[in-house]
């Protein structure tokens, strides 16, 4: 049970996130603090909807940013060969939610080191978080924020922290957005290539929806949306395509749909009344502990999710789910060579995997084109007979 149920409603329909995500104790104590309240929800979401600026603290204080400079390196390889092809000018890119800034300079600092002139690209970075903003345009951070390596040569380094340099700062316009808003960036040109990753993990299925609406109308045709690796099959299941490319998360725009010609309606007799359905039966006690574990992996909580996928596999050591989601944890801790033996076991026990089969078209190298098509060809199949 979610503690302030009156807050949670207010804070899922202003942003989409969902308070499970990151553990329910973790948001009623965000809310208790944020608003010092004596445990009187009802009067405190009142204050919240009378006030979009008590709101926006609020939102402030939930959205804590995760992220670092060139985080997942193989993903800023990929885009600054792409950009490198684009004969588009300017090559325009979003970065959505941006949080406190480190994706988009990381982008910027790649295209300039990959030659591509300033003048050649545009970058866009939304959050909903004005907080984030406000330390994303300051441009100065701390050691948390280098951890692929120390600050390189666009920084400076002092009493503050490590400043990033004005010529590449000025290079990223920062915006006040929120992705489950239809009307997001509305009247902005649309952008060849749009980062949004770790993101959906914290939002509601209403939400996702939203999200991927708004992507596909913000992408180009030709574009590319880089993802996260918890996010490639959500983006693939709403018709995005992947990209194959070692160690990178990413994906092409879907297809604009064909009209199909409208089918003639059939007289069909009324149907006989049906007897009711008996009520499904529980799912088995690993099972629910298989979505304790994926729940834990959605909040960050990656060591107790192991944990748990390991009580499962000593009961059911053929649940192919179980070794997939011991592969995702290895993943999100950067140990690519183990989640890659654990996707593979996964494949092992269930050849048709989909989320398996799509990782190791990211993971392993040179057999990344065969994993894909077999994902291509499993997704073409589940849709002919879906």
């Amino acid at each position: 049970m979610i503690e302030c149920a009156p807050i949670a409603t207010l804070v899922q329909e202003a942003i989409g996130y969902d308070p499970a995500s990151t553990g329910a104790g973790t948001f009623g104590s965000t809310v208790r603090a944020q608003m010092q309240c004596n445990g009187q929800c009802g009067p405190c979401a009142e204050r919240l909807q009378s006030s979009p600026e008590r709101l926006q603290a609020l939102l402030d204080a939930l959205v804590v940013p995760e992220t670092w400079f060139f985080r997942d390196r193989q993903t800023f390889a990929l885009l600054a060969a792409l950009a490198r092809e684009r004969h588009t000018h300017p090559i325009r890119i979003l970065s959505a939610a941006c949080a406190t800034g480190e994706e988009p300079y990381s982008i910027a600092m790649t295209l300039l080191d990959a030659g591509i002139a300033p003048e050649r690209f545009e970058i866009d970075a939304v959050d909903v978080s004005t907080r984030a903003i406000e330390a994303a345009r300051r441009a100065v951070y701390g050691k948390s924020s280098f951890r692929e390596g120390p600050p390189n040569a666009y920084f400076t380094v002092d009493e503050d922290g490590a400043r990033l340099a004005a010529e590449v700062a000025r290079l990223v316009r920062f915006l006040h957005g929120n992705l489950v808003d239809r009307t997001l960036l509305a009247g902005e040109e649309i952008y060849d290539f749009v980062f949004c990753r770790n993101v959906l993990i914290y939002l509601s299925a209403g939400a996702r929806k939203v999200v991927f609406e708004n992507l596909k109308r913000l992408l180009k045709r030709d574009g590319v949306l880089f993802t996260g690796p918890a996010e490639l099959a959500a983006f693939v299941t709403e018709g995005f395509r992947p990209l194959p490319h070692a160690g990178a998360y990413a994906c092409t725009r879907p297809a604009a749909p064909r009209a199909k010609p409208a089918a003639r309606a059939a007289r069909r007799p009324a149907p006989a009344e049906l007897p009711k359905p008996s009520p499904a039966p529980s799912p088995p006690a690993w099972k629910r502990r298989l979505e304790d574990a994926r729940r834990l992996a959605d909040a960050g909580e990656l060591e107790r999710a192991s944990a748990l996928c390991d009580e499962v596999l000593a009961v059911e050591p053929l649940a192919a789910d179980a070794h997939f989601l011991k592969g995702l944890v290895e993943e999100a801790q950067g140990r690519m060579r183990s989640a890659e033996e654990w996707f593979r076991k996964a494949l092992y026990i269930d050849p048709d995997h989909y989320d398996a089969l799509l990782h190791m078209s990211v993971l392993s190298g040179g057999n990344a084109e065969v994993y894909a098509r077999r994902a291509h060809r499993l997704s073409e199949r589940e849709g002919q007979h879906g």
